[in-house]
């Protein structure tokens, strides 16, 4: 239908960006420029439609399909490389003395966190073959009540406590903001298939995605009879502290008018070892 000449869309395209001010809105003509919900895309719509497709998230999220395949690949990519990422984040661990007798050892505190190391000696590892010395187990991890991502398990293997956060993808919160939140999602529309997505470390949510979960604040009961040494190196803003409790309090440090997403371009580790006598 037209008038004088003019369609209906382009008289309902130019009513909406003349009233735009009134309605205290950015302008939008009617069509594909509207963001579709990813629940309303099939599989194949997601993998095939046009890059530029817009699309929203859980949590308001606004990206284009070709975004979503970029993290996609890198996501899958860092799977892939869990093992030798988990080898570089303890490869960083500051050295502790194996040979520390219990007689002697003292565990140093330290209020800040932001990097914190034990006894000088040799390298934390080869506390893993004195015979009279073992490692505090991570119990968060063993008795998550959720499952944990593939790169965040690799990263924090061999760690009474530990954080681990990505780089190069989109971290979400479902609040206002990531400050004082227990932790961020990392959502993969690309992925369906609910043992894939489970074989990786995610949840299968309502609207058909993957959603991986990374703690941003972790707190490690160690009680121990027999304390020796304790090693631990943190990437900033990530903290830890020790309390009088003997609990290790690991969190990500965000200032109080952080927006609800985190974008970083490298990834960020905290890992914590309490060490003690068999």
């Amino acid at each position: 239908m037209k008038i004088r000449g003019t369609s209906v869309r382009n008289l309902v395209c130019f009513t909406i960006v003349a009233l735009g001010p009134v309605l205290l809105s950015p302008p939008r003509c009617l069509g594909g420029d509207v963001p579709r919900p990813i629940a309303s895309l099939t599989i194949q719509q997601r993998l095939n439609l046009p890059g530029n497709t817009r699309v929203q998230l859980k949590g308001g999220r606004i990206a284009t399909l070709a975004e979503l395949r970029e993290e996609h690949q890198r996501r899958m990519q860092r799977f892939a490389n869990a093992s030798a990422l988990g080898k570089a984040a303890h490869g960083r661990m500051p050295p502790i003395n194996p040979q520390i007798s219990s007689k002697t050892a003292r565990l140093q505190e330290q209020g800040d966190g932001t990097r914190r190391s034990g006894i000088d000696g040799k390298a934390a590892l080869a506390l893993d073959a004195n015979p009279g010395i073992s490692m505090a187990p991570n119990t968060f991890i063993a008795n998550s009540d959720i499952p944990l991502p593939r790169d965040y398990m690799a990263a924090c293997a061999g760690s009474t406590a530990c954080l681990y956060l990505p780089a190069r993808t989109y971290l979400a919160s479902w609040g206002p903001s990531i400050s004082g939140d227990f932790r961020v999602y990392d959502i993969d529309p690309m992925i369906t298939d609910s043992g894939l997505c489970t074989n990786d470390g995610g949840l299968m949510d309502p609207n058909g995605v993957c959603v991986f979960n990374y703690p941003m604040r972790v707190s490690e009961n160690y009680q121990l009879a027999r304390k020796q040494s304790t090693t631990g190196q943190c990437d900033p803003p990530m903290k830890f502290k020790f309390d009088p409790a003997n609990v290790i309090k690991v969190w990500y440090d965000a200032p109080d008018n952080a927006p609800n997403y985190l974008v970083l371009q490298d990834a960020l580790t905290c890992v914590i070892q309490v060490w003690q006598s068999r």
